[in-house]
């Protein structure tokens, strides 16, 4: 009698179970039993079957996982496109790379640009504070000027200090160098006598001076610097003459100073 072990490997085998199988071999009529499709291999086929398989199910395993690692990528990047492979990856990162590119650059230029135009307004304000500067010293040169050429001009005062007769004077006529002449103006309008020629800016000073009774004789004499001390001036002609000489300022403390001494020294 076999052993319940074999009897249950030739129900596997045989597709029955051991009780009908134990019955259909006991009967003494023929029978017919109902056997199922089973395939009978060797250890050495059903070894090389595993490794089959085994490939196949590795294969597909690896599959999944790119799939998922492409998918975590894709949404890490922040990505869009359609596929599950690495090539799909690769190429939708590229494409973002190239946008990104050609837009980098643009932003680069607006940077610049606007670095520039910061650069031209200081560049702007610097010069402006510039052309001021030079605008105000050349008006303080111009100034300095025109009083030095209205001191030759100057008539002999009386009762009046020249600074204070030049200021006067300034606030009624407006004097101006006109092609290297100074001549003086009312106005917009340069004096003129009736031969439409410019009045010269002695005489208009002169006249200036006697309708204010600031005249000594009727008006400047001539005369020759004698040296540069008070008492050695003739006029008050040769006082301005020597501070023009010497470019000494009229209005300065020692323009000032030089016409109060030779005024004491002719008391």
């Amino acid at each position: 009698m076999l052993k319940i072990e074999q009897w249950q490997e030739l129900a596997t085998r045989s597709g029955l179970e051991v009780d009908k199988l134990q019955a259909a071999i006991a009967s003494e009529k023929e029978e017919t039993i109902e056997l199922s499709n089973v395939t009978i291999l060797t250890d050495a086929q059903l070894n090389e079957m595993k490794e089959t398989v085994g490939k196949a199910s590795a294969k597909t395993g690896a599959k999944t996982l790119i799939e998922m690692e492409v998918k975590a990528l894709r949404d890490k990047n922040g990505l869009e496109f359609e596929g599950k492979t690495i090539e799909n990856l690769l190429n939708a990162h590229a494409d973002k790379q190239v946008k990104e590119a050609k837009i980098a650059p643009d932003k680069k230029v607006l940077a610049a640009e606007e670095s520039l135009k910061n650069l031209q307004k200081t560049y702007n304000t610097d010069i402006g504070l510039k052309e001021n500067d030079i605008k105000s010293l050349n008006a303080k040169v111009s100034e300095y000027q025109i009083n030095g050429d209205l001191a030759k001009h100057l008539p002999e005062l009386a009762g009046i200090k020249p600074t204070q007769f030049i200021t006067l004077a300034k606030t009624e006529f407006g004097f101006e160098n006109l092609e290297g002449t100074l001549v003086a103006k009312k106005g917009d309008s340069v004096l003129k006598d009736k031969l439409e020629k410019p009045i010269p800016v002695k005489e208009v000073l002169t006249d200036y001076a006697k309708s204010n009774g600031w005249t000594e004789n009727g008006g400047r004499g001539g005369g020759d610097n004698g040296g540069g001390g008070s008492g050695d001036f003739k006029t008050m002609n040769d006082v301005y003459k020597y501070m023009d000489e010497n470019s000494i300022d009229p209005s300065g403390s020692e323009g000032e100073k030089l016409v109060a001494d030779f005024l004491n020294s002719k008391k």
